[in-house]
């Protein structure tokens, strides 16, 4: 379970919180950093939920993850704006080229 966490979130026991957390509530999603089997880093949207048998007794979980760095990345960049060059400028304003 914890393969995909850092070092620092295992240290602080966020997966154990996940899981109390989801099995408290049913079912918990959060999103954040974590690790590929290479090492690297991606953000990830992750599900957890609680499995119960008919009982209503905990006998597992399901967890999700889903690669939404792309997605972050976009977000967190601001738009782009096309400035008009300045021959474009002085044509649309009347001013000579070569002044």
């Amino acid at each position: 379970m914890e393969a995909f966490y850092t070092a620092e979130e295992i240290q602080r026991g966020k997966p154990a919180r996940n899981l109390k957390l989801a099995m408290e509530l049913g079912h918990y999603e959060t999103e954040g950093w974590r690790l590929k089997k290479d090492g690297s880093r991606f953000f990830a949207n992750i599900v957890f939920t609680a499995l119960l048998d008919e009982g209503g007794e905990l006998y597992g979980y399901v967890k999700v993850i889903k690669d939404i760095t792309e997605r972050r990345n976009s977000e967190e960049r601001p738009p782009s704006i096309a400035l008009p060059s300045w021959g474009e400028l002085s044509v649309k304003m009347g001013i000579p080229k070569y002044i």
